[in-house]
């Protein structure tokens, strides 16, 4: 019986080390997005789970950095615009999905960051950027 509890234990701490806090996994992607607007790249590797480090450099996240403030210009603000938190078991990480709005000098885009509990911290395990068309419909209406 002290077996039970003790493994019952062992299970349920476990369950809770993999859970996602959405406000840590909000300020793992606010603090990602003030360093790129500040064009602080040197420990940018720190927001990332081991395994998108390993598949990714330091060097090439930078490459990657600056040429999106070559073509949308640099960060003028951001807004979280949607949190979804997806709770799963021990074979598959719970994970928190942000999507924020993020406004260029020369554009906006949405960033999807989805955050994981790597090993005790949250970290980024997936980042995607898609950029958002200009409204040309005002254009249109101007010279009409």
């Amino acid at each position: 019986m002290k077996n039970f509890f003790f493994f019952s234990f062992l299970f349920f701490a476990s369950c809770a080390w993999t859970k996602v806090d959405p406000e840590k996994a909000k300020a793992v992607a606010e603090n990602y997005l003030t360093d790129q607007k500040k064009e602080q790249y040197d420990n940018i590797n720190d927001y990332f789970t081991s395994s998108f480090n390993e598949s990714e450099s330091l060097e090439q996240k930078i490459e990657k950095l600056k040429r999106i403030k070559e073509a949308l210009g640099a960060i003028e603000s951001y807004e979280l615009k949607d949190t979804k938190v997806t709770q799963r078991g021990l074979d598959d990480p719970s994970t928190v999905q942000l999507v924020y709005k993020v406004k260029y000098a020369r554009g906006t885009a949405d960033q999807t960051f989805i955050i994981m509990n790597d090993e005790g911290k949250h970290k980024i395990t997936f980042q995607n950027i898609v950029t958002v068309a200009p409204a040309v419909l005002e254009n249109v209406l101007e010279n009409n």
